[in-house]
């Protein structure tokens, strides 16, 4: 169970960290300079801490590289980075279901991604580069954005959040409730930091995806 958890919290982290500028601060089209360099190194702690820790609570260096990435997801957001629909949709799962923040950003999280990469090419293409140290000679923008993705999801299922516990039917939400959640998550506030423009449509295709 204390994996799980330290998983979930460290899957908030890691869409703080990367989505909007990539993982909020850093693809936001809200374009913080402050913010974007708070969420790259961020986002460079998850991708070198978070398994470590997730799987090893009493990995000191391990600890302190998500304490860093905690304070520094904040930082993101504080400095005017934003969210972004990540969150904005995550925040109708947990307010219909009851589950752990954590966990619905991480069940959230690659799908919008997926959906949001090609509004910030750039920004996904340099979270490859300087947070994950992906070689991107000779790719163009959207093949190392494209990778960054991949990584993303790759690291989700690292430390152990599968594809089943990312599912909505997993705990009994309907399409019904699909429709309710895409109504209420255009107004969340996070979607000012979303990376592209971002409608109920895209909201209820996304829950449905994840059926």
């Amino acid at each position: 169970m204390m994996i799980r958890i330290t998983a979930f919290n460290s899957a908030e982290r890691i869409s703080t960290r990367l989505y909007p500028k990539v993982f909020f601060g850093f693809a936001s089209r809200l374009g913080n300079q402050l913010a974007k360099a708070c969420g790259m190194r961020g986002a460079r702690l998850c991708w070198e801490n978070l398994a470590e820790f997730s799987y090893n609570r009493l990995n000191d260096k391990a600890c302190e590289g998500m304490a860093w990435a905690q304070y520094l997801g904040a930082m993101t957001y504080a400095m005017g980075g934003g969210l972004g629909m990540i969150h904005g949709l995550a925040h109708q799962i947990s307010a219909m279901n009851n589950l752990h923040h954590g966990l619905t950003n991480a069940m959230t999280m690659v799908p919008v991604v997926k959906r949001n990469y090609k509004a910030a090419p750039d920004a996904y293409a340099e979270l490859a580069r300087n947070a994950m140290d992906v070689d991107t000679s000779g790719m163009d923008r959207f093949q190392a954005a494209e990778i960054a993705v991949e990584k993303i999801e790759y690291l989700r299922n690292v430390v152990g959040i599968t594809d089943e516990a990312c599912k909505l039917s997993t705990y009994n939400l309907t399409e019904k409730d699909c429709k309710h959640m895409a109504g209420n998550s255009v107004n969340d506030l996070c979607n000012e930091g979303s990376a592209r423009d971002w409608t109920v449509e895209d909201s209820f295709d996304v829950y449905m995806s994840m059926m």
